[in-house]
């Protein structure tokens, strides 16, 4: 090999290697928010243990295979942070972080329309009294595509655990939502602003949040005329006591399926008028789903707002309702709105056990379900059909 092929094989093997990720440890007390300077990816943000700051950090910028982390120094327990926002940021994960506190959203990541924030993930993280001084979300999304949070807790909120608006291909699981007395919370988890593609799983939704979804109720800032929430999934989600499973406003193209609704205190799907300029809700399939509660908590089944004229586009397949009211309380609690594709089954007692799943095998393919066993099916639905 003469000497000009071997610097350019010299040259080829230091431009193809990877530069050495390196470690940044951010001291309590430290401000770091202008640290997109000098992070690279594959790059770690360490905070030290202590109480941190509130920090606002814009363009982190990971790669596909070498994002940048931002997590506690210990993986075995959480750092303290005042508050997180990330500004557009694409290839950043977030681990291990307890915020607590907060006045404004207790984590943020803020996209916008031509720069949306990417590929970024939440995961084993806390957020506890935070958004209430602002009446904000505990967690506030904005145009997102491609986010991701998991085993996280939300405890005490105001208007919202989690909002979402403009966001893309969204997924929220193994999430816990609870209250408390100073936030004791409105909605769960909020989806608008023409949001598109979001999947939420194995979520347990704790008692006193008055609504666990709100879909297409509220249009911030958005100008098109679609629908604010489109091609939702909401599986395995267990809610205890909230007046109202889901608030439907202006949404399509939805999928409620395997999620268990204790002592719902109005209604179990709640339809309103759409806001201005948005159509109303259309092609939301109801399935597979467990209602139970104790005699006279439940006013309806469904129901919608009196201004909202005509009959909406939510289709019921097979759903387990139960108390020990039924079925002598049945036209108390009215219909349906919608349509009811299947019977739905109003005798069959499923005689919940402490993780909200049923223990009688008939009722064992409604609600909230233990993780599937490879080659097995779900029992066939028993019980009196009643439409």
């Amino acid at each position: 090999m003469n000497l000009r092929a071997a610097i350019a094989a010299v040259l080829a093997i230091m431009i193809a290697a990877p530069v050495a990720a390196e470690t940044h440890r951010v001291l309590p007390g430290a401000a770091w928010d202008g640290i997109a300077a000098v992070v690279k990816p594959g790059d770690e943000i360490v905070l030290e243990p202590g109480a941190h700051g509130p920090a606002r950090v814009a363009d982190l910028a990971g790669e596909p295979g070498r994002p940048i982390v931002i997590r506690a120094r210990d993986e075995r327990s959480l750092a303290e942070i005042k508050g997180l926002a990330l500004v557009r940021p694409r290839h950043v994960e977030v681990r291990n972080l307890v915020v607590i506190e907060a006045p404004g959203p207790g984590l943020a990541i803020l996209g916008e329309a031509s720069r949306p924030a990417r590929d970024a993930l939440v995961q084993n993280c806390m957020v506890v009294l935070s958004g209430l001084v602002d009446r904000t979300s505990a967690i506030r999304l904005e145009h997102v595509e491609g986010l991701t949070i998991g085993d996280t807790r939300i405890e005490g909120f105001g208007p919202a655990a989690i909002s979402i608006d403009a966001g893309r291909q969204v997924r929220i699981e193994r999430i816990q939502v609870v209250s408390h007395p100073r936030g004791p919370g409105e909605t769960a988890v909020s989806i608008g602003g023409e949001t598109t593609g979001v999947a939420i799983d194995r979520a347990t939704i704790g008692s006193s949040v008055r609504s666990t979804f709100a879909l297409g109720v509220s249009a911030p800032d958005a100008t098109g005329s679609g629908p604010l929430a489109a091609k939702v999934s909401i599986r395995n989600v267990a809610a205890d006591r909230p007046e109202a499973f889901a608030v439907l406003g202006s949404c399509a193209d939805v999928e409620i399926r395997h999620c268990t609704i204790l002592d719902p205190r109005d209604t179990t799907l709640l339809v309103r008028s759409p806001p201005a300029g948005r159509p109303p809700v259309a092609t939301v399939r109801f399935r597979d789903n467990l209602v139970s509660w104790i005699p006279n908590s439940l006013r309806r089944f469904t129901g919608k707002e009196p201004d909202f004229l005509g009959e909406p586009g939510i289709e019921y397949g097979p759903n387990l309702w139960f108390s020990r009211e039924l079925p002598a309380a049945t036209p108390l609690l009215g219909s349906w709105v919608g349509r009811v594709a299947e019977p739905q089954v109003l005798d069959l007692d499923p005689r919940l056990d402490n993780g909200y799943r049923p223990m009688e095998p008939a009722a064992k393919s409604f609600g909230f379900q233990p993780a599937a066993k490879p080659g097995t099916a779900p029992a066939v639905p028993a019980g009196s059909p009643a439409r």
